[in-house]
Order: structure tokens, then C-alpha cells, then sequence
């Protein structure tokens, strides 16, 4: 009966700890990515609505990115989404990327950002525009 026992323990601590790094690794998952690097030059600029956008193209091989500031006023958004899109000669949409901005803190009015998108070579020019944004208890488009 000890043995019984002792191995009920020892598999009771083995569910334990397999559940504690399940939820560990569950969390590192939700996490937040990596903070943007934001260049000191900011070259571009973006006005819509309540938003000014200054920000950067960075191209690589495989994907382009936006990378920036987003500045409100005065208000600090709950979340804003930003889509940022590759237009060919015509002006129609050939890539597409989306990103959703969220301040770290509760008075952020300056808010780091970067969204990407995959190249599809057709591209002559990048936009970048506010999707929707909300405001602490609003919703706006």
C-alpha cells in the first residue's frame, strides 16, 4: 500500500508541474511581440481624423514595413487598427498588411507601431490608413 501511495504523489506533483508549464507556455503565447524599433527619422506623415502617423518604410527582400509613431492630442485611444497597403501603378491594392496598436499605459498619446506586409513586386507606393479606433467606452470608425 506505501508504494501505491508514493506513486499516486509523485504522479499528483508530475500533473502539476506538466499543468504549470502548459500554462506558462500558454502566456508566453498571448504576450505581446516584440516592441517596434522605431528609427529617429520619421520621414513620412499620415493625418486622419484625430491621428497624425509619422513613420518609415523599411523594405527588405520578402516584406515591407511601416514603422512609426501614431499621436492623438488629446485623447488616448483603447486600441486603434492600422491597415497598410501596397498599390501598384493603377492605384489598386496589390499587398495588404494589418496591425492593431494598444497604448502601454493609461496617458499614452504617442503610440509606437509596426505593421508589415508580404511584397508582391507589383508595388509603386505605400499607403497606410486608420482602420477603427476605439476610444474608452466609444467606438469610432
Amino acid at each position: 500500500m506505501m508504494i501505491a501511495r508514493a506513486s499516486v504523489r509523485c504522479a499528483g506533483r508530475g500533473v502539476r508541474w506538466l499543468l504549470g508549464l502548459g500554462l506558462l507556455v500558454t502566456l508566453a503565447g498571448c504576450a505581446p511581440g516584440p516592441r517596434a524599433m522605431i528609427p529617429a527619422d520619421l520621414p513620412l506623415t499620415t493625418r486622419e481624423d484625430i491621428f497624425e502617423i509619422r513613420w518609415a518604410l523599411q523594405k527588405e527582400a520578402t516584406v515591407v514595413r511601416a514603422v512609426g509613431l501614431l499621436n492623438t492630442q488629446n485623447v488616448t485611444p483603447a486600441q486603434v487598427t492600422l491597415g497598410f497597403y501596397g498599390l501598384n501603378a493603377e492605384g489598386r491594392i496589390v499587398s495588404r498588411g494589418t496591425s492593431w496598436v494598444r497604448p502601454s499605459d493609461f496617458s499614452s498619446r504617442s503610440l509606437p507601431f509596426r505593421v508589415e506586409l508580404t511584397p508582391t513586386g507589383q508595388e509603386t507606393k505605400f499607403e497606410l490608413r486608420v482602420l477603427e479606433y476605439r476610444l474608452s467606452n466609444m467606438r469610432s470608425n
